[in-house]
C-alpha cells in the first residue's frame, strides 16, 4: 500500500484499531487527520506519528481543519464507535440515542461530508470498520447491535474508484 500524497481521516484514532490504522497510513506516506473525542489519546497518536517523522494532526471531528492543513481528503476510515455492555432493560433512552449518534449517524455524516470531493476528484476510499456482533449477536449489547447494521454491511457503503 503506497499512500504518498494522499490525505486520510481516521475516526476513533485515539486508541486501539484507529490508532494502528492512523500510524500505518502515515508510514505508507499519507497525511493523517486523526479524529477522536478522546483528546489525550488522539494527541498521543499524533505524537507517535510525528516522532517517527510522519505527518498527522489531531482534531476532534473537523473536516475543514484537515483540508486546510493537508488539502482534499481522499481516504475516510469510519472506525469510531462505542460498545458498552448493558442488559436490555437497563438501556436508557439517553444511552440508546448516544449509541445511535456515535455508531450510526457519525459515519453517515462523515461520508456525506467527504464523498462529494472524492467523486469530483475521481478517486477516494471509504472504509467502515465494524464488529461481527451484528451477525452473531452479543449478550447485553442489543443497543450496540442495532446501531451497526449499515456499517456491518459496509460493502454497500464502501466506495472505491
Amino acid at each position: 500500500m503506497q499512500l504518498v500524497g494522499k490525505v486520510a481521516v481516521v475516526t476513533g484514532a485515539g486508541s486501539g484499531i484507529g490508532r494502528a490504522i492512523a500510524q500505518r497510513f502515515a508510514r505508507e506516506g499519507a497525511s493523517v487527520g486523526a479524529w477522536d473525542i478522546n483528546g489525550e489519546g488522539v494527541r498521543e497518536t499524533v505524537e507517535a506519528i510525528t516522532a517517527a517523522g510522519y505527518t498527522a494532526i489531531a482534531i476532534a471531528a473537523a473536516a475543514a481543519q484537515t483540508r486546510e492543513a493537508f488539502g482534499p481528503i481522499q481516504i475516510l476510515v469510519n472506525n469510531a464507535g462505542i460498545a458498552p455492555f448493558s442488559p436490555y432493560f437497563d438501556i436508557t433512552d439517553e444511552l440508546w440515542e448516544r449509541m445511535m449518534r456515535i455508531n450510526l449517524k457519525g459515519p453517515h455524516l462523515c461520508i456525506r461530508e467527504m464523498l462529494p470531493a472524492m467523486l469530483e476528484a475521481g478517486w477516494g476510499r471509504v472504509v467502515n470498520i465494524t464488529s461481527s456482533s451484528v451477525q452473531t449477536g452479543s449478550p447485553s449489547q442489543a443497543h450496540y447491535v442495532a446501531s451497526i447494521p449499515a456499517r456491518s454491511y459496509g460493502m454497500d457503503l464502501t466506495v472505491s474508484f
